[in-house]
């Protein structure tokens, strides 16, 4: 059966296709990814009284794992329903740069019309230029920065085996914005996007949504799902997304 648009945006790790280099361990209770310096989890079904020893039995897990966070995903499906204060509880943290996260879907055509350029990353070269905005955009701490220029190459030809497709956006003929989207069977995902701060506010990143509007179109599956921040959730909400959940991100650190 197929997920519903609440199922993907609050446990999408369980939907995405594989990646290289990350392991996705599905149990009753719980989903667990791991890879690129952190690992999350999702799709939680605890019982009242197994939220302290699965926390410590995903630590236990994670031990010999090149892992510096552990990222729990607390939406209005999980149990129990004190999760997230149980979590805080043990000593996790909201995530510090989104806390928060709405998760939204949009089954029609986003109002508007895009005022921006858009092109498709195709070149391993479009994908470094991508992949610089972003870190510029996201500002990630120095030694994360440094592992990602390292595996670059390994992250180019991940996203294409894994399918991911990335965009360009363009203000002023230069590229000063990035996104991407999984398009699965039923709807498609939006993922990572970041626009240059001297560049927000000039509708890129809404030319970018509309981009990925058309493609998911054109692929017969007219519905795109994203989790949304405070950044994000206005420009979202007014072209048409509605919200389907709310969900806590909290951090435990290793």
């Amino acid at each position: 059966m197929s997920p519903s648009p609440l199922e993907l945006a609050e446990d999408f790790t369980l939907y995405l296709p594989p990646r290289r280099g990350f392991v996705r361990e599905v149990k009753p209770a719980y989903v667990l990814t791991t890879g690129n310096s952190g690992a999350t989890v999702a799709r939680l079904r605890l019982g009242d009284t197994e939220v302290a020893v699965t926390r410590a039995a995903i630590r236990e897990r994670l031990l010999d794992e090149d892992v510096e966070t552990c990222t729990w995903w607390c939406g209005s499906r999980a149990t129990p329903e004190d999760l997230a204060d149980q979590l805080r509880a043990l000593g996790l943290e909201p995530d510090p740069e989104a806390p928060v996260l709405k998760s939204l879907v949009l089954d029609r055509e986003p109002a508007g019309e895009p005022t921006a350029a858009v092109r498709r990353v195709e070149t391993y070269d479009d994908f470094r230029v991508a992949m610089a905005i972003d870190a510029e955009g996201t500002n990630p701490p120095g030694p994360v920065r440094a592992r990602r220029e390292a595996r670059m190459r390994e992250s180019w030809e991940t996203s294409l085996e894994q399918g991911a497709v990335h965009y360009l956006g363009i203000c002023e003929s230069k590229p000063v914005a990035y996104a991407r989207g999984f398009f699965l069977d039923d709807a498609a995902l939006l993922l990572g996007a970041v626009t240059l701060p001297a560049f927000r506010g000039r509708g890129v990143y809404v030319a970018l949504v509309h981009a990925r509007w058309r493609e998911a179109v054109d692929r017969g599956t007219p519905r795109l799902v994203v989790q949304a921040g405070p950044m994000s959730l206005p420009i979202l909400e007014r072209i048409g997304f509605r919200e389907l959940d709310e969900i806590q991100l909290l951090v435990d650190r290793l």
